[in-house]
């Protein structure tokens, strides 16, 4: 599918190997945010839609990239 990719040599030992180094982790250990929105809204049809935030989510891609997500709160819409 277009939403998600895996890298080519990414196989089942692989997996194992990150399933088993992940042995550990408990859900205490895990936090999540959702995507930063602007709100919900109807669109052509009737549709229920939720908007992303573009700006706010730049702000979630650099921290991303810096691995700086630890202090990160999305505001609310």
């Amino acid at each position: 599918t277009p939403y998600v990719a895996l890298d080519g040599d990414f196989g089942i030992g692989q997996m194992l190997g990150l399933g088993t180094s992940m042995s550990s982790v408990r859900a205490g250990d895990i936090s999540s945010f959702t995507l930063p929105t602007t709100g919900t809204g109807r669109e052509a049809g009737g549709q229920s839609v939720v908007y992303v935030d573009w700006d706010e989510l730049e702000e979630v891609r650099e921290r991303f990239k810096t691995d700086d997500l630890a202090d990160y709160q999305p505001d609310p819409y």
